[in-house]
């Protein structure tokens, strides 16, 4: 039976985060002498390597946004080479190999009350994957996490408030004030330049002013609450 095997491509920090982001899944993780692979029992079944590459591609896609919400300098995973090894173990590549140096590191947390874990980090990253595969606005969202700007913060806002229902509904799960600041911010070019959502500068004047961290700890936040509902 051949075996094929898909190589992780970033910083080993940020392939630890996704590792530790899933605890049970199809797809496994395999650290070897020359860096971290992806494989699956049922992907050793597969011989279309266009079909594994995009599985795996969305796989990431979801486990890159998961972690960017967690680890606000995650960087993103992707693929390099794929590997199929034969009955023999004689090994053919089919992509080219990407190699970076990691210069970071991670530390693990969890929440611990009364002297019991009651929560490790990874435990809800693997939950919020799950449900994407199930749930196309949870899938759409954490495809926008992958890059955290307003552009991006912006389209999640608009997902989560079509998923509930309208503005509205949102009000229910985030302070309403905290929310309309970061819509009237993220739609000025005079303070965010090519940035903002708007050429037009003729916008309502924000309450007050947001940075993108600020922004993003809001949708964050409101991601948050929303998915914990569903």
């Amino acid at each position: 039976m051949k075996k094929i095997l898909i190589q992780l491509t970033g910083d080993n920090v940020d392939i630890e985060d996704i590792k530790l982001g899933l605890k049970a899944s199809i797809w496994k993780f395999l650290k070897e002498s020359d860096g971290y692979y992806l494989t699956s029992e049922s992907v050793e079944e597969t011989y279309d390597h266009d079909e594994v590459l995009t599985d795996v591609n969305l796989f990431l896609d979801l486990l890159n946004g998961a972690a960017n919400i967690i680890h606000k300098d995650h960087k993103k995973v992707g693929t390099g080479c794929l590997i199929e090894i034969d009955e023999n173990g004689q090994r053919n590549y089919f992509l080219s190999i990407h190699e970076k140096v990691t210069v970071r590191d991670r530390c693990d947390a969890e929440v611990i009350r009364e002297g019991k874990v009651v929560e490790e980090y990874p435990s809800k990253m693997e939950g919020w994957v799950s449900k994407a595969w199930t749930d196309e606005s949870v899938r759409d969202a954490l495809h926008f996490f992958n890059e955290i700007n307003w552009w991006n913060l912006y389209k999640v806002f608009e997902i989560i408030r079509d998923d509930v229902g309208g503005k509205t509904q949102v009000y229910k799960i985030i302070d309403k004030d905290e929310l309309e600041c970061f819509e009237e911010v993220a739609q000025r070019r005079d303070l965010l330049g090519d940035n903002a959502r708007h050429a037009s500068k003729s916008r309502k004047q924000p309450s007050k002013k947001m940075t993108l961290e600020e922004a993003s700890n809001t949708i964050i936040k409101l991601f948050e609450t929303w998915i914990n509902s569903k």
